[in-house]
C-alpha cells in the first residue's frame, strides 16, 4: 500500500472486504455502505481502483 493511505481509508476496505467474505446478503449490505462511505470520502483515493473492484463482486 503507498504510504499516504490513510488509516480511515485503510479500514472502509478492509472491514468490507471482511464482510463481503461472509457472504450473507447482510454482510453484502454492509459491504456496500461502507464502500459508499469510502466512494464520498476518498472519490479518487489510492483505493477507488480496490472499491470498485468490491462493489463489481456485490452487483
Amino acid at each position: 500500500m503507498h504510504p499516504t493511505v490513510s488509516e480511515r481509508e485503510r479500514r472502509l476496505i478492509r472491514d468490507a472486504r471482511r464482510a463481503l467474505d461472509a457472504h450473507t446478503a447482510l454482510a453484502d449490505l454492509e459491504a456496500r455502505q461502507l464502500l459508499e462511505m469510502h466512494k464520498q470520502e476518498f472519490p479518487q483515493g489510492w483505493l477507488a481502483l480496490e472499491r470498485e473492484a468490491l462493489l463489481k463482486q456485490i452487483r
